[in-house]
C-alpha cells in the first residue's frame, strides 16, 4: 500500500492527460454539453470505461508494469497524435478517440502484464465508438435525416395531424422545421455505440451472438429514440408553441431521446436474453 502512495514516473503522462481531458470538456460551450446529451456521453463514456477498468488504472498509477510494452507505446503515441490533430482541424470524433487510445497505452505501458487485457478493451472502446460512427455518419447521413421526415409525416397524418415532408424539411400549420443531422440520431451514435461497449463489458455474461446483434441494434434504436423527438417537437410546436418547442424543451428533448434510446438498447438485450435461452433450450 506504501509503495502506492509514492510518487511515480508514470503519474507525470496521467497529470498530463487529465488536464487535456478537462480542457477538452472546458473547452465546449455549456449549450452544446447540455443541448444534444451527445457531447457529454461521450466524455461520460471515457470515464464510465477508464471506472470498469480502474483496477488496471492504479497498477498503471502504482508503475507496477515494465514500461517496456510496445503495443501500449503504439497506443499511447497515436492517441496522442490523433488528440493533437483532431484539436488543430476542429474533429471532436479525433480527440475523442486520443482520449480513449491514451489511457490504454499508459495501461499497457506502466500497469502489471496482468491488465493487458484491459489496455486493449479502453483501445477497443474508443475504436468502436469513432470507426463505426464514422462510417454510418458517411453512409447515411442525409438519407437518414430524410427517412425520419418521411416517416414523422406519415405517422402524425395517421393522427390526423396535417403534416408535408419535403426533403428533411417539415411543413406543418403555420411552421416549418428541419430535420438536422442531431434530430436524425446520426450525433447519437457515438455515445450509443461507447455505451453499448461499455454496458457489454459489465454485468451479464452474454454469448458472442448476443453481443454482437446488440451493438448491431445501436443504430436502429438511435433511429426509433430520435423518430419521437421529431414527433415529440412537431406536436409541442402546434398546441404549446413555436416558442417554447424551441428553447429549453429543445435541448430537454434532446436529452429525453437519448434516455429513450438507453431503456431501448437495455430492452433489446432482454428481449436477446430470452431469445438465446429459448433456442438454446431448443437446440
Amino acid at each position: 500500500m506504501m509503495k502506492r502512495l509514492k510518487v511515480q514516473a508514470s503519474w507525470f503522462p496521467w497529470v498530463v492527460y487529465c488536464l487535456a481531458f478537462l480542457y477538452s470538456v472546458g473547452s465546449i460551450e455549456p449549450r452544446a454539453l447540455f443541448q444534444s446529451a451527445d457531447y457529454a456521453s461521450l466524455f461520460i463514456s471515457i470515464l464510465a470505461v477508464l471506472w470498469l477498468e480502474r483496477y488496471a488504472v492504479v497498477s498503471s498509477l502504482a508503475g507496477e508494469g515494465t514500461g517496456s510494452s510496445i503495443v501500449g507505446w503504439m497506443l499511447f503515441i497515436t492517441g496522442c497524435l490523433l488528440f493533437i490533430l483532431g484539436y488543430v482541424v476542429g474533429a471532436l470524433k479525433l480527440y475523442v478517440w486520443g482520449l480513449f487510445l491514451i489511457p490504454a497505452g499508459l495501461v499497457g505501458v506502466f500497469a502489471s502484464r496482468e491488465h493487458g487485457e484491459s489496455s486493449r478493451f479502453i483501445a477497443f472502446a474508443g475504436s468502436v465508438v469513432v470507426i463505426m460512427g464514422l462510417l454510418i455518419t458517411m453512409v447515411l447521413s442525409s438519407r437518414l435525416a430524410i427517412g425520419i421526415a418521411t416517416v414523422s409525416a406519415s405517422l402524425l397524418n395517421t393522427l390526423s395531424i396535417p403534416v408535408v415532408a419535403d426533403g428533411v424539411a417539415l411543413y406543418f400549420g403555420p411552421y416549418s422545421a428541419e430535420v438536422t443531422e442531431g434530430c436524425s440520431g446520426m450525433r447519437s451514435l457515438f455515445a450509443l455505440a461507447a455505451l453499448s461497449v461499455v454496458y457489454l463489458k459489465d454485468g451479464t455474461n452474454r454469448r458472442p451472438w448476443h453481443s454482437v446483434v446488440l451493438v448491431l441494434c445501436v443504430l436502429p434504436v438511435a433511429i426509433l429514440a430520435n423518430l419521437g423527438r421529431v414527433i415529440l417537437l412537431v406536436l409541442v410546436t402546434l398546441f404549446i408553441g413555436d416558442d417554447f418547442a424551441q428553447g429549453l424543451f429543445h435541448d430537454v428533448a434532446g436529452i429525453t431521446a437519448f434516455v429513450l434510446a438507453l431503456f431501448l438498447l437495455y430492452g433489446t438485450d432482454r428481449l436477446l436474453a430470452l431469445l438465446f435461452i429459448r433456442h438454446n433450450k431448443t437446440a
